[in-house]
């Protein structure tokens, strides 16, 4: 049931959405499964989508916009 409505919708639908899509023909089928239970039917069989990797967005010191020269570099501090 899961992996015929992933190939008719997408691949990648998430377990909230294929809960609440899925609930109506589980009961039309009289398959009575909560959320947790059905999370970890998803789990069991490898079908949950894997969270993404955040990735770090640094500074990009190579754009068109003007850049400034470092004026501290060579400066040596003379107070506190």
């Amino acid at each position: 049931m899961v992996l015929q409505y992933r190939k008719k919708v997408g691949s990648k639908t998430g377990g909230i959405k294929l809960y609440s899509d899925l609930q109506n023909e589980m009961i039309h089928q009289n398959i009575n499964i909560g959320r947790d239970k059905f999370y970890r039917f998803l789990r069991h069989y490898n079908l949950l989508i894997p969270k993404r990797k955040n990735y770090v967005t640094t500074t990009n010191s190579k754009h068109f916009f003007r850049k400034y020269r470092n004026l501290v570099k060579d400066h040596v501090p003379t107070r506190p």
